[in-house]
């Protein structure tokens, strides 16, 4: 009898100290992990909308720079949380050359907290030849709107 008391005592020692000392810390590590992560969320939705702000802001001065000369299309707003930064990217077409069958353009990514261009490509309409690989191009413009 008294090894079963001892026994049952020894158990509930064991779970009582188990709980205090493994699953209390465990479950608080969890809870703050969870709040850290909601943070983040947050900071990077508010980040996000910055950065929609800041580049209507830039296409709208592009606009106004272009005094018709380009027709400004697919603008991107996008906050890249690896270079921890807004990116703007805006595709400017000008002139059709009946002679190649080609339009001129010029797709840029601009760093808008810093004013730098990370990645342009432009087309020339006479010549049909553009600056780098359009495949490349794309490529690296995916990267930059997906991180």
């Amino acid at each position: 009898m008294k090894n079963i008391f001892s026994v049952a005592i020894l158990i509930v020692a064991l779970s009582v100290g188990y709980y205090f000392a493994i699953y209390l810390p465990h479950k608080d590590q969890q809870q703050l992990q969870i709040q850290q992560q909601q943070a983040q969320q947050s900071q990077s939705f508010e980040k996000q909308k910055q950065c929609q702000v800041l580049g209507e802001k830039a296409y709208n001065q592009d606009v106004k720079d272009s005094e018709g000369l380009w027709l400004l299309e697919d603008q991107n707003y996008h906050y890249n949380q690896k270079l921890n930064t807004c990116l703007y990217g805006v595709e400017k077409t000008s002139t059709y050359d009946a002679k190649s069958n080609c339009i001129g353009y010029l797709i840029t990514v601009t760093d808008i907290l810093s004013n730098k261009t990370l990645l342009s490509i432009t087309q020339n309409a006479p010549t049909c030849q553009t600056t780098m690989s359009r495949d490349a191009f794309d490529k690296d413009y995916q990267q930059l709107f997906s991180e």
